[in-house]
This record gives C-alpha cells, sequence and structure tokens, in this order.
C-alpha cells in the first residue's frame, strides 16, 4: 500500500512535466498492476472496498484529464476471472483447475446447453464469495457468442474485447 501511496503522488506531482498520453500510459503501467494484483480475490471485495477503488480510478481521471477512456478497474478483474474461468474450461492450468467448473448440460435444446456453467450450491453467504460462485456467475454473464467459441485464443480475445 505505501509503494501504491508514493507512485499515486508520484504521478500527480509531476503531471505538469507530462502530456496527457505520458501520464495515461504511467497509469496504465504503474497504477492499474497495483490495484489489480490481488486477481480473483478482487471479486469478493466489499462495497467500502469497490468505492476506495472507484475514488482512485476517478481522481486518476481527474489528474490524466486525458479524452482517452481509461480501463475500469473492476472490469479489468472480472475480465481476468473469466479468462481463468476459461482456461479451466480449456484444461490449460494445473490439473487441480481442470474440473474445477462444470457445464450445465441437459437433453433440452436450448441456447445455453453446454455454454453455461452450474453454479454451486451455496449454504452460507461467505460462500458466494468464493472463485468458484463468482467466477462462474461472471462467466455466465458473458454473451453467448463469447462463451460459444471453442478456440481459447479467440475466447480471451473476444472477453478482452467485452471488458474494454
Amino acid at each position: 500500500l505505501i509503494s501504491f501511496v508514493d507512485k499515486y503522488k508520484y504521478l500527480g506531482n509531476i503531471l505538469d512535466n507530462l502530456t496527457d498520453e505520458a501520464a495515461e500510459k504511467i497509469y496504465k503501467m504503474m497504477i492499474i498492476p497495483l490495484l489489480t494484483y490481488t486477481g480473483t480475490a478482487s471479486l469478493s471485495f466489499t462495497s467500502t472496498q469497490l468505492n476506495k477503488l472507484k475514488s482512485i480510478e476517478n481522481r486518476a481521471r481527474q489528474i490524466i484529464s486525458s479524452n482517452a477512456p481509461l480501463p475500469k478497474i473492476y472490469s479489468l478483474i472480472k475480465r481476468e476471472a473469466c479468462i481463468f474461468v476459461g482456461k479451466c474450461l480449456d484444461s490449460s492450468t494445473c490439473e487441480n483447475f481442470n474440473n474445477y467448473f462444470d457445464l450445465f448440460k441437459h437433453n433440452i435444446r436450448t441456447r445455453n446447453n453446454g455454454y453455461q456453467l452450474k453454479l454451486p450450491k451455496i449454504k452460507l453467504v461467505i460462500g458466494k464469495k468464493a472463485f468458484r460462485f463468482l467466477g462462474a456467475k461472471i462467466y455466465n454473464e458473458l454473451p453467448l457468442e463469447i462463451r460459444k467459441t471453442s478456440d481459447f485464443e479467440e475466447f480471451s480475445n473476444l472477453t478482452k474485447q467485452h471488458f474494454n
């Protein structure tokens, strides 16, 4: 956290000497990685923690004052979670995650048959903050065209476009 605060202040202090484009690059290369380093654990942030992220994001937009759209931090976190779920389904992860998610398949012909993940049955509220539940939920919210993609590289590219 100290490292983040120092870099955030640093961006504000040197802004007078930077173009908007350079400030935007510094934000994308130094600030965003610090805010998204927790990866999928960030999916279960409380509303207070999400408000802090949004506050930092809004302040950076004010400092940079660029017309270019800056990526939303929570969207980046959701994007990475969807890509990780895709890797799990593609068996591109370590062996423990290869069968982590189950596709919902049934005998009735529907649009989502075989392209939607089963949400695990949760008894406690804290279980809804687990990656197995949140990852499946966010993956199921992707458009059907993206979930139907069989090639992982194409899935990854479409997911990145969707969350930008």
